[in-house]
């Protein structure tokens, strides 16, 4: 998967940036030892759970990561008489839980 968006953070709150190259393949070198947490996000699918994994100075950690096709929504926000209103933020939530 070319261009999936790779983000790594950890407890302090260091973070690192990279993505992925035509083979889906992504390597971010000196990273402090200690636990990361990784997402990874791309057009089309479902921002990944954070992987969290420890870094220990000299490893090497691979993982295989995959990701879950999303859906697209859309729709129009209208107010009381029909009329479109501009601007206005929406969320949507999903209940994992059920």
């Amino acid at each position: 998967m070319d261009g999936a968006s790779i983000r790594l953070v950890n407890s302090g709150m260091d973070y690192r940036l990279t993505s992925t190259d035509g083979y889906g393949r992504f390597l971010i070198t000196k990273l402090q030892d200690g636990l990361w947490d990784l997402f990874v996000a791309s057009e089309g699918y479902v921002l990944s759970e954070p992987i969290t994994f420890e870094i220990i100075r000299g490893n090497v950690t691979d993982f295989e990561i995959f990701l879950a096709t999303g859906a697209l929504v859309s729709g129009t926000v209208t107010d009381a008489l029909g009329s479109p209103i501009e601007g206005v933020s929406v969320t949507i939530c999903s209940d994992r839980n059920k």
